[in-house]
């Protein structure tokens, strides 16, 4: 008599869709489609895919002066070369404009004297572009001096600077802030640190004229000073530590200083960044948003982990997506790229010898700036410059929705295609399956030989536990993409 061999059945969990970083909730909580821990892996298309690379914008002009900030110069346009980026040395004394495009991408000095801007100090200098005479220039204030203005001299072919003609209100310590609103400069950050100025409409060295100039004072008596200021919506938006403020009226004899709806303000001035409609900042405890009615957050306990290292944050909004830029933390490098539209987290991480000072965009383009070049993201790319891309997405910790049983890992199924850091076939992923049976962890890497074109992959692991964990992770700077995978399990006796 022949006893039928009972098989035990073979069970399925599928990660679905990449949904991101999460770090909202404890590692066994969170839905297998988000991550507690990835860095530079794209999740766009609701794939595993490592991010793209970018490539030299300005290149070698640390060999000068190290790069502290950079601006841009719009509304010039010339056909056979860009000249739009302003850039300012930590000496203080060392400007530079791009020269060439599809040649070799160098830095030029300014010349000498009031034009090199001596006085402005590096650290602080914000800049706001304006009209003057017809002409496209920056404004650009710091804590180092009064206000300066950069503008294109075409008989020189090179940018020229110069302060302002008129000096604008006194302040001891400059200005560290500056908007355009209506036509006018508004300054703040100065030795008084609750008041605004504004200038003569159409005209940003007149400060003194009667009923057409003047100040605004933001107090709050709590000890609190303006951290930054904004143009929203037609209006001018004031950021205290705890608190928004705008300025309500359309000529001077009607301006007056409103308080907004928010529970936190700006911790970090150069991480208020608008895209017209929106405006972002960095408070206390994440990133919040103002709609021209209300602050609000939208990433605080997502990203908990992730912002709480971060020491200086910078903003930049590009299309959908919002990037929060850490500069000076000990996590070298590390950008959150939030997209509005679909609600998902990326963490980009750019490469160690690139630590970046200052971040900014250019026709829709993500640049950002070490203190020797300026880079531009490119999706064409598949490194950081020279250096390899480190993609990896770590899975939360997963019961398969059993969690008292032992299970027993067979197969991990995925399609997945890909390149070498050079481009060519024969690009590698790595992955590592992590069992916890009654607190010992058991691992199991498997690494996968990828084709340029699509193709499954079906990768045996014959491994028991409670808990799992993943870590998919490329091998050289392999680019890589890869569909979500699905999980084969058993039931298993202790």
């Amino acid at each position: 008599m022949n006893i039928p061999v009972q098989r035990v059945p073979v069970m399925k969990a599928a990660m679905k869709e990449a949904k991101g970083l999460y770090q909202g909730l404890d590692d066994n909580l969170i839905n297998l489609s988000y991550s507690p821990d990835c860095q530079n892996i794209d999740v766009s298309e609701g794939i595993i895919s490592s991010r793209k690379g970018y490539k030299p914008h300005l290149y070698n002009v640390g060999a000068v002066s190290s790069v502290k900030r950079f601006f841009r110069l719009e509304g010039w346009v010339d056909d056979s070369t860009d000249r739009s980026t302003v850039v300012v040395g930590v000496a203080n004394t060392a400007w530079y404009s791009r020269i060439g495009v599809s040649a070799v991408v160098i830095f030029e000095p300014y010349p000498s004297g009031d034009a090199a801007m001596t006085d402005v100090d590096a650290e602080t200098a914000m800049a706001v572009n304006y009209m003057i005479n017809n002409e496209p220039v920056l404004i650009i204030v710091s804590t180092g001096a009064d206000p300066y203005y950069v503008y294109y001299n075409a008989t020189q072919s090179r940018y020229e600077a110069a302060p302002l003609s008129v000096t604008p209100p006194t302040s001891t310590d400059g200005f560290r802030f500056v908007c355009e609103h209506r036509e006018r400069i508004w300054l703040a950050g100065g030795s008084e640190k609750n008041t605004v100025y504004y200038s003569n409409a159409y005209d940003p060295t007149d400060w003194s004229t009667a009923g057409e100039t003047g100040s605004k004072i933001v107090q709050t008596f709590d000890s609190d000073s303006i951290r930054g200021m904004a143009n929203l919506l037609d209006d001018v938006l004031i950021f205290k530590r705890n608190t928004i403020w705008k300025v309500v009226g359309d000529t001077p004899s009607e301006y007056s200083v409103e308080q907004v709806y928010s529970i936190r303000g700006a911790i970090y001035p150069r991480s208020i960044c608008t895209n017209g409609d929106l405006c972002f900042f960095a408070a206390d405890d994440g990133i919040y948003q103002y709609d021209g009615i209300q602050g609000k957050p939208i990433l605080t306990d997502e990203i908990k982990e992730a912002f709480s290292a971060m020491t200086d944050i910078r903003c930049v909004i590009i299309g959908s997506k919002l990037y929060v830029w850490d500069i000076i933390s000990d996590d070298t490098g590390k950008c959150i790229v939030y997209d509005l539209k679909r609600k998902t987290i990326e963490v980009l991480k750019v490469a160690t010898s690139d630590r970046p000072v200052d971040i900014g965009s250019y026709n829709g383009i993500l640049l950002y700036a070490d203190a020797l070049s300026i880079y531009e993201f490119d999706n064409t790319k598949i490194k950081f410059d020279a250096s390899n891309i480190d993609a990896y997405w770590i899975t939360p910790d997963t019961d398969f929705s059993h969690p008292s049983a032992t299970k027993k890992l067979k197969d991990i199924y995925f399609n997945a295609w890909g390149t070498t850091n050079a481009g060519a076939a024969g690009g590698q992923i790595k992955i590592t399956a992590y069992a916890n049976k009654k607190g010992t962890v058991k691992t199991k890497e498997k690494t996968v030989t990828l084709s340029t074109a699509r193709k499954p992959h079906r990768l045996r692991y014959t491994l028991p536990g409670r808990i799992f964990k993943f870590k998919i992770e490329n091998v050289d700077g392999s680019a890589f993409s890869m569909t979500p995978p699905e999980f084969d399990f058993e039931l298993a006796e202790d």
